[in-house]
């Protein structure tokens, strides 16, 4: 047995990162017979992408200065971070409104397959669009509700 059977064997139960099959699969499983460390791991994953034998999306990570900001903001008082809050509120609010305003004809109305297909997925990536500034409002406005009832930093002398 080598490692690429284990780890096709792993994700004949379900799809995995390599991470998972690291912790979850070789650490908590079979290492008491067949290690395996984490650079194996890819390694062996890339090779089985290669063959064609195992495929992967990655998703790109998700990188927001506001939050990176807002995670570190427990000295900055509130009035300043809520000031940044209803900017952020006010910006996805326009963009969604720009979105709601975006109109793409039902694909049943296309002439064709070809252009039915196009419709379709542009209104798919528009949906997405509105969900996602629908959800970034709705955060904003429970975070705006959750920073008015902070106390400001050294307001309590007992932490």
């Amino acid at each position: 047995m080598s490692l690429m059977h284990a780890i096709l064997g792993f994700l004949s139960y379900k799809p995995r990162t390599g991470y998972d099959l690291k912790t979850a699969c070789f650490d908590e499983s079979v290492a008491h017979f067949w290690p395996a460390d984490q650079a194996q791991i890819y390694r062996t994953l890339d090779k089985l992408t290669e063959q064609g034998l195992v495929a992967f999306q990655p998703v790109p990570p998700h990188r927001d200065p506001f939050l990176v900001q807002l995670f570190f903001a427990a000295d900055v008082p509130n009035a300043a971070i809520l000031e940044q809050l209803r900017q952020q509120l006010a910006a996805h609010q326009a963009t969604l409104e720009k979105y709601r305003r975006i109109e793409i004809p039902a694909p049943e109305t296309m002439p064709t397959l070809e252009w039915k297909r196009r419709v379709s997925l542009q209104q798919s990536t528009l949906d997405a669009g509105l969900r996602y500034e629908q959800t970034e409002i709705e955060w904003l406005r429970d975070t705006i509700k959750r920073v008015e009832g902070l106390e400001e930093a050294g307001a309590n002398p007992h932490p």
